[in-house]
C-alpha cells in the first residue's frame, strides 16, 4: 500500500514539473519584420507578425550601424506596428524586436529601414494624339519624388530628355511635334536628392501627317483657312491676323508664312478650327514666299537673295546660310537638290 501511494505522489510531481515547464516557456519569437519608409522622409514604419500568445509585450531596439544598439520602445502585448519618429534624413537604421515574458525573451527579429529613398519608377504611362499636340498622363507611385524627367525618341533615333516637370505631376504635353510618318517613343523617371528611379515602361505613339481639306490664302488682314471638301463651295474656318502676310506654304501640320519685313511666321493648322502662331523668325530682307522640304525652310528674301532656315524645332528655327542673288527675290520652289528663284527683273 505504501509503495502505491509513493508512486502516485512521484507521478503527481512529474505531471506537476512538466506543468510548471511549459507554463514557463518564453514566447515565441515575432516574423516577418519590416520596416517602411513614411513620406515625411524622417518616420520609418515598423510591422511584424505576432506569433506567440503568452509574451507581456515586445522590445524594439535601433542602431545606425548594426553594432552598438539602444532600446527605443517597449509595446504592449498583441501590437503589430511601431512609427518611429523624429529621425535623421538620408540615414540607414537598423532595427532589432524581440517578444518577452516573465521568463525570458525570444530570438531577435532584424530588418532595416531608409529615412530618404530614391523613389519608385511611374507606371501606367500613356502617349495619346490631341489636336496635333501628344499628351503623356501616368500614375504617380511615390511620395517624396521631387521632379519627374521625360525622355523621347523618334522611330531609331536615340532617348534626348525633352522635359522636368514638378513632383506629383500626372501629364505633360510635347507641343513639338514636326516629323510625321514615324512613333514617338516616351519614358519617364523620377528623381529625389539621393536619384532618379528606373524608368517607366515606354509608351509610343504613331504619328501621321493630319489630312485636311483645307487651303490657306494670304491677305491683307493675314492668313486666311478654308475648307474646300467641297471645292465649289468653300467655307470660310478663321483667320490669322497677321501684318504683311506675302504668302504660305504648308508642311506637315504646320503653314510657313512669308511676312514681309517681319520674316516668316510659322503656325499650327494641325486642327484646322483653331490654328495658332508657333514662333516667328526676322529674315535679313523681306520675306516674299517660302518654301519647305526636309525641316529646311527655304526663303525668297528680296534684296537680301535666298535665306536658308532649318526648322527641325519649330519652336526654335536656325539660320544656316544666305545666298545672295543678283535681282529681287521674290519667289521660291524648290525640287530635288535645287533651289529655283524668282528673282524679278533677272529671271
Amino acid at each position: 500500500m505504501r509503495e502505491k501511494i509513493v508512486g502516485i505522489v512521484i507521478f503527481l510531481l512529474a505531471f506537476l514539473i512538466v506543468s510548471i515547464s511549459f507554463a514557463q516557456q518564453v514566447p515565441k519569437a515575432p516574423s516577418d519584420f519590416k520596416a517602411e519608409t513614411l513620406p515625411s522622409l524622417t518616420e520609418v514604419k515598423l510591422t511584424w507578425k505576432d506569433n506567440s500568445t503568452d509574451e507581456d509585450g515586445f522590445r524594439i531596439m535601433r542602431s545606425v550601424d548594426g553594432i552598438d544598439w539602444e532600446q527605443i520602445a517597449v509595446v504592449e502585448k498583441n501590437t503589430t506596428q511601431f512609427i518611429d519618429k523624429g529621425l535623421t534624413s538620408k540615414t540607414t537604421y537598423y532595427y532589432k524586436l524581440h517578444a518577452y515574458n516573465a521568463y525570458g525573451r525570444s530570438e531577435n527579429a532584424l530588418t532595416k529601414g531608409f529615412t530618404s529613398l530614391v523613389p519608385p519608377q511611374p507606371t501606367s504611362l500613356v502617349a495619346s494624339l490631341v489636336n496635333g499636340v501628344i499628351k503623356l498622363s501616368w500614375k504617380d507611385e511615390s511620395n517624396y519624388e521631387t521632379k519627374y524627367m521625360i525622355e523621347r525618341k523618334i522611330g531609331n533615333s536615340e532617348w534626348q530628355e525633352i522635359a522636368k516637370v514638378p513632383e506629383n505631376a500626372t501629364e505633360f504635353i510635347d507641343k513639338d511635334i514636326s516629323i510625321y510618318g514615324t512613333t514617338y517613343y516616351y519614358r519617364i523617371y523620377t528623381e529625389n536628392e539621393l536619384g532618379k528611379s528606373l524608368s517607366s515602361p515606354v509608351a509610343s505613339i504613331f504619328v501621321n501627317q493630319i489630312k485636311q481639306n483645307t487651303i490657306l490664302i494670304a491677305t491683307n488682314e493675314g492668313v486666311a483657312l478654308y475648307d474646300v471638301s467641297e471645292p465649289s463651295v468653300p467655307i470660310f474656318l478663321v483667320l490669322v491676323e497677321m501684318k504683311n502676310a506675302q504668302s504660305a506654304f504648308t508642311y506637315n501640320n504646320y503653314a510657313y508664312v512669308a511676312d514681309g519685313e517681319y520674316g516668316i511666321t510659322i503656325i499650327d493648322i494641325a486642327d484646322p478650327q483653331t490654328p495658332f502662331k508657333i514662333t516667328s523668325f526676322d529674315t535679313p530682307g523681306f520675306a516674299y514666299s517660302v518654301y519647305v522640304k526636309d525641316n529646311i525652310a527655304y526663303v525668297a528674301d528680296g534684296e537680301k537673295g535666298l535665306v536658308i532656315i532649318d526648322v527641325s524645332n519649330v519652336q526654335k528655327p536656325n539660320q544656316l546660310s544666305i545666298v545672295d542673288t543678283p535681282g529681287l527675290a521674290c519667289g521660291i520652289y524648290v525640287q530635288d537638290n535645287y533651289a529655283y528663284i524668282a528673282d524679278e527683273k533677272n529671271g
